[in-house]
């Protein structure tokens, strides 16, 4: 899935299925930050749209997002998000791989 706008210019924010690409990606870095009950810091990749993709059921996107923590630990953080596009949710979040 290619993102329909170019991510470095906020002017035309790449949007999938109507969602802003970078929105829903904040969106989910902000639940799998406060997802941890030991609340160490994460190094989260940098923004990719590319990342962003339409849900496989039709209803909204999907975002998975690498991070590390000052333990070492890497992982992924996995979203599903759906709703108006405009103010999407958070349908169902996971950590579905993480190790060193």
């Amino acid at each position: 899935m290619t993102p329909s706008a170019d991510p470095g210019d906020p002017s035309t924010p790449a949007t999938v299925n109507g969602y802003n690409a970078r929105q829903v990606w904040d969106l989910c870095v902000t639940r799998g930050d406060g997802g941890d009950a030991s609340a160490q810091a994460y190094e989260v990749e940098a923004f990719d749209p590319s990342k962003v993709v339409p849900a496989f059921d039709g209803d909204g996107v999907q975002v998975v997002i690498s991070w590390t923590n000052a333990a070492g630990t890497a992982g992924v953080w996995a979203c599903a998000i759906n709703g108006n596009p405009a103010n999407p949710t958070i349908k169902a979040f996971d950590i579905p791989h993480q190790g060193k």
